[in-house]
């Protein structure tokens, strides 16, 4: 106790040269953090993608079409027939006008993804096209899935996440124009999907995300064909590879007087790989830069930490106290300061992190990247600087015996 007295009282009489040591440190130590983060990410949010995709980043594509909006409107029916495609459609996030949902807004408030939507107070839902229900493994807690529904002329059908488990299924929400809205399943716990958001898939870059992929339990799937937009998602039948549909997709929409552009999923992925990789070897260059200046700093504040109370320790050291008390002292004392550059740093990695991630990136932000990557490096880095003090402090103390250390002034 009296060490850990003699060093936090040390320390605050340091005073300012406490708080800019701090703060360099931690600095050092985020810009090393954003990095690991940056380059990481995108690793992690491909591999989640992968395990809920049924076929994996291989067996989809992005693609965007150019063309008359009537073509455009025609493409999923004509495309659906081609015997190399499985499934295309669109899918996307919205924020509804249905009325008379009430009830599924109180039980989604304070889950809303998107603020905009959460803003004008609407519920936020999920519309995606019948074929692409084949993206990801779709299970129902209870329920009918799609392709048993006998459908309703003009209904539309609805899933709701594991929330809305107190909704009964088969209930019907009227509405004044564009058919009434049913409950046809709930999703099973857990339930994962990929990002509607087909634009952000499309156009990967170093600012990746693990948002890729979202939890289903507070979401609200309409499942719909008359969405009209020009990107879709495909993914070939079985015995074919995403090529082949791409291929014949592209055949087809040219006799019909369109353009496609279509990139594999896979392919997307290490495209921003590679964007990241260049974006982060200089930011890891530059925090190699700090962490050694950071270091030399360290080295420099310890020395003159020692030089200003050399002639305590000496005096310390020729009444009874051992050098290795006074080394003991010092180090505690390092030990305090990086310990909290670390937590300070890590605090500030974990704001970044939020402008980075959504909230359903988090859990798997924080697990795979924070618990696996960062917390264990910056245990590495705060090592490495405690025992750079330690070193220095102990060359320091044996090169000057105690009536030296009381003549420096």
């Amino acid at each position: 106790m009296e060490r850990l007295r003699m060093a936090y009282d040390l320390t605050v009489m340091q005073g300012k040269k406490t708080i800019l040591r701090v703060f360099m440190t931690a600095a050092a130590f985020c810009l090393m953090f954003a990095a690991i983060m940056l380059r990481e990410g995108i690793g992690i949010g491909e591999k989640t993608c992968k395990s809920i995709l049924i076929r994996g980043t291989e067996g989809y594509a992005n693609i965007v079409v150019r063309g008359s909006d009537d073509e455009i409107r025609l493409l999923p029916q004509w495309a659906l027939e081609l015997p190399e495609v499985g499934g295309i459609g669109n899918m996307v996030d919205y924020g509804s006008s249905y009325q008379n949902l009430g009830e599924l807004k109180r039980i989604q408030a304070g889950h809303i993804k998107e603020q905009a939507i959460a803003l004008n107070g609407q519920l936020e839902i999920k519309i995606i096209s019948p074929s692409l229900l084949d993206l990801c493994d779709f299970k129902l807690k209870e329920g009918t899935e799609w392709k048993n529904l006998k459908h309703e002329v003009g209904v539309k059908y609805l899933y709701l996440g594991s929330a809305f488990e107190s909704v009964a299924v088969g209930t019907r929400y009227s509405q004044p124009v564009g058919g009434d809205l049913v409950v046809a399943g709930v999703l099973s716990d857990g339930m994962k999907w990929i990002s509607c958001d087909v634009e952000r898939l499309s156009h990967m870059s170093a600012l990746a995300t693990l948002d890729y992929v979202e939890d289903l339990t507070y979401d609200i799937f309409v499942v719909s064909d008359e969405l009209c937009s020009n990107q879709f998602v495909l993914f070939p039948s079985d015995g074919y590879d995403i090529n082949d549909a791409i291929t014949v997709i592209r055949q087809e929409a040219e006799r019909r007087g369109l353009s496609i552009s279509a990139e594999p999923l896979s392919s997307i992925f290490e495209e921003g790989k590679k964007e990241t990789v260049r974006l982060t070897k200089g930011m890891i260059s530059l925090s190699v830069i700090c962490l050694m200046a950071g270091m030399l700093i360290s080295v420099s504040f310890v020395l003159m930490e020692m030089l200003d109370f050399a002639k305590s320790a000496g005096i310390l050291m020729t009444t009874g106290f051992s050098s290795g008390f006074v080394k003991n002292v010092f180090f505690i004392k390092e030990v305090m300061l990086t310990l909290i550059s670390l937590a300070l740093s890590l605090i500030l990695s974990v704001a970044f992190a939020k402008n980075l991630f959504y909230s359903d990136g988090m859990q798997t932000m924080f697990d795979e990247l924070y618990l696996r990557h960062v917390i264990p490096f910056g245990c590495l880095l705060a090592a490495a600087e405690m025992a750079v003090s330690f070193l220095t402090v102990g060359g320091f103390l044996r090169s000057n015996p105690p009536v030296k250390l009381i003549r420096m002034n």
